[in-house]
């Protein structure tokens, strides 16, 4: 029944800067599904920006979507480049790759994860 993630959403303060700064770190452009909803097509999945509110607001305290990268230090290094910060780790785990948290400028968090190749 469950087949793959389709999107994964960031609460932000400012839409238009957050969308705009995923975008440079992923070299692709956003799509405008709605008027203040970019939306950054990766594959299949979809990275969301919402307008943080009283209902779910945009910080480090809910799940962390991570990143398959062909080349950890290289994302590594070009996240903290933009203003990322490591937030956790890096670790190293199974088959030979490493894993970390990077909290971005907005006070979100995202996951990298791939092998120590830089």
């Amino acid at each position: 029944m469950f087949q793959s993630i389709h999107s994964v959403m960031f609460h932000v303060s400012d839409v238009k800067k957050a969308s705009d700064w995923y975008s440079r770190l992923l070299s692709i452009n956003p799509v405008y599904l709605l008027e203040d909803f970019p939306v950054l097509r990766i594959g299949d999945t979809e990275i969301c920006f919402h307008k943080a509110d009283s209902k779910v607001s945009s910080g480090k305290s809910g799940s962390v979507a991570y990143w398959r990268v062909t080349d950890f230090r290289e994302a590594v290094t070009r996240a903290e480049a933009m203003g990322g910060a490591i937030h956790r780790g890096p670790l190293p785990i199974e088959n030979g790759d490493t894993i970390c948290q990077v909290a971005d400028p907005f006070g979100n968090l995202f996951g990298l994860v791939g092998p120590e190749i830089g």
